[in-house]
C-alpha cells in the first residue's frame, strides 16, 4: 500500500528543522546530510524539495519570518488598542521572536558574512528587505486608518 505524503507538512517540518540546524551549526557547516538528517528524510528526498542550502536558509527565514508577520497583523487588526499601544505591541512581538531566536541572529550574520565573499554587498540587499519589510507594517497600520 502507498503511503500519501502531506508535501506542505514536509516542508514545513524540512524547514522548522533545517533552522535548527543553521542555528546548531551555522551557515557555513550546515549541510543537506545534516538536514535530511534531522527531518528523517534522505537527501534524495531534500532535493526534491530545495535546490540547496542557500534554498532552505532563505525559505526557512522566510517561514520564521512569516510567523512574526501574522502575530503583527493580528495586533495591527485589533481595534480596540491605541496605535500607540499596537506600535509597542509590535517592537514587544518582535523582540521576544528574536529573544527566543537569539542563535538565528549569529547565524543570518554568518550567512551575510558568506554573501559578501560570494555575491557581493550584503548592506544594499539586507536595506532592500528591511525597507520592505517596514513599508509593509505601515501600509497595513495605515490602510486600517489607524496611522495618518
Amino acid at each position: 500500500m502507498a503511503i500519501t505524503v502531506e508535501h506542505d507538512k514536509r516542508r514545513k517540518k524540512i524547514l522548522d528543522k533545517a533552522l535548527a540546524v543553521f542555528m546548531d551549526d551555522g551557515f557555513e557547516n550546515a549541510t543537506f546530510q545534516k538536514i535530511a538528517d534531522r527531518s528523517g528524510i534522505t537527501r534524495t528526498i531534500l532535493y526534491l524539495y530545495f535546490k540547496n542550502k542557500k534554498e532552505i536558509f532563505t525559505y526557512s527565514i522566510k517561514q520564521l519570518l512569516l510567523s512574526v508577520e501574522e502575530k503583527i497583523n493580528v495586533i495591527i487588526s485589533d481595534n480596540s488598542l491605541s496605535t500607540v499601544d499596537k506600535i509597542s505591541k509590535v517592537f514587544n512581538a518582535i523582540f521576544k521572536q528574536m529573544e527566543h531566536n537569539r542563535q538565528l541572529l549569529s547565524v543570518v550574520l554568518d550567512h551575510l558574512l558568506h554573501i559578501s565573499k560570494s555575491e557581493g554587498d550584503p548592506e544594499k540587499k539586507s536595506t532592500q528587505k528591511n525597507s520592505k519589510v517596514a513599508a509593509l507594517f505601515f501600509i497595513n497600520v495605515d490602510s486600517r486608518n489607524q496611522v495618518r
